[in-house]
């Protein structure tokens, strides 16, 4: 079975999972160990570490197939610590990632309170 890792286990995240289980194996990276039950509830195993951590991420050493990543980058600079050290996880995994699919994010648009928003929108990142 083919094996996802979800990067970012927020509501966009949770409703992929629910499209893609239970035709892929799924594994979702979180911070905090109280939302474990939440993921399980989606038929995804979950795996607990912090982007912002390098340390925490030993465990994505069995690669996946695919990698969705929804998390988004820290609020403050220019560049995406984040991404970078997951990057550098997986690279040290016992095989690569087939696929790497990086989602953005709207956080930069500020809460819209569930309004349609696109590229035109003015940004209020918070």
């Amino acid at each position: 079975m083919i094996r996802v890792l979800l990067i970012g286990c927020g509501d966009v995240a949770l409703r992929t999972a629910d499209l893609l289980h239970p035709k892929v194996r799924l594994y979702g990276l979180i911070r905090r160990a109280e939302d474990v039950p939440k993921l399980r509830a989606h038929g995804i195993v979950p795996i607990i570490g912090d982007l912002d951590r390098l340390e925490t991420l030993r465990r994505l050493r069995a690669a996946p197939f695919a990698v969705l990543h929804f998390a988004p980058p820290p609020s403050d600079g220019r560049d995406d610590p984040r991404t970078q050290k997951l990057i550098a996880a997986l690279t040290r995994a016992r095989s690569i990632p087939r696929r790497f699919v990086y989602i953005s994010t709207s956080g930069v648009y500020g809460d819209c309170a569930g309004a349609r928003i696109d590229e035109m929108r003015a940004r209020r990142a918070q």
